[in-house]
């Protein structure tokens, strides 16, 4: 799922006069995993490492090569994008710029939080906000990262929130910065309902607003 997510996002960043729009979710049939773009009526689509695509302008469903034939998935490299510092693939670095965007489009109060807040986001193997670092580092993963773009701007948002709360009793009191603070529960659940609201303002989709509800409603009775 991540290495044909970051191909698709690849795939709709190069080759937009095909596959749009974008930030399509991805899902499955038959064992392949697909997205579909409404607005050329194109199916791209991945069996293993193996890249096929479908729809009439191609005669049908055609293989057009593997996964590794198109995206390096190894490689990091790091850019300075609005004082953030994105560590990661290229594939990660053209994601994570393509969410910020939405959120400084759409919720641009929200965007500047992140510049004050974030300092780095990094591709990682899971997603965590080290709000102690300086600069403050979000760790993210390839699934919150690749599921959709909007998806993703809501994460960054939900941990721009964790480094926030960290920040602020920072400034206010010194060290040390309880844990209660920034990541308990309670925490926790502040930093859902701020995600929610964000995920509103930017239209995401209802189905993930109503999926960060449940996890938030599941914080009231301990996360």
């Amino acid at each position: 799922m991540q290495d044909s997510n970051k191909f698709f996002n690849w795939a709709e960043a190069n080759y937009s006069q095909y596959f749009n729009p974008r930030g399509e979710n991805t899902f499955e049939i038959d064992n392949y995993l697909v997205r579909y773009y409404k607005n050329t009526d194109i199916y791209i689509g991945t069996l293993g490492k193996d890249v096929y695509i479908y729809g009439e302008i191609f005669n049908g469903l055609k293989h057009v090569g593997s996964i590794g034939d198109f995206i390096d998935l190894t490689k990091t490299e790091s850019e300075i994008v609005n004082k953030i510092q994105i560590v990661g693939s290229n594939e990660f670095i053209i994601q994570t710029k393509a969410s910020l965007e939405i959120l400084k489009n759409l919720a641009p109060i929200e965007f500047e939080k992140i510049q004050k807040y974030v300092g780095i986001i990094e591709q990682g193997e899971f997603s965590h906000m080290w709000a102690f670092e300086s600069p403050p580092r979000y760790e993210v993963s390839d699934k919150d990262s690749f599921y959709s773009l909007k998806w993703y701007a809501g994460a960054i948002a939900h941990e721009t929130k964790h480094s926030e709360l960290y920040q602020a009793h920072l400034a206010k009191y010194g060290l040390p910065v309880p844990d209660s603070i920034w990541s308990s529960d309670i925490a926790e659940k502040i930093c859902l309902d701020h995600q929610i609201i964000v995920m509103t303002i930017i239209g995401a989709p209802q189905s993930d607003i109503d999926f960060i509800n449940g996890l938030s409603a599941d914080c009231d009775i301990g996360c």
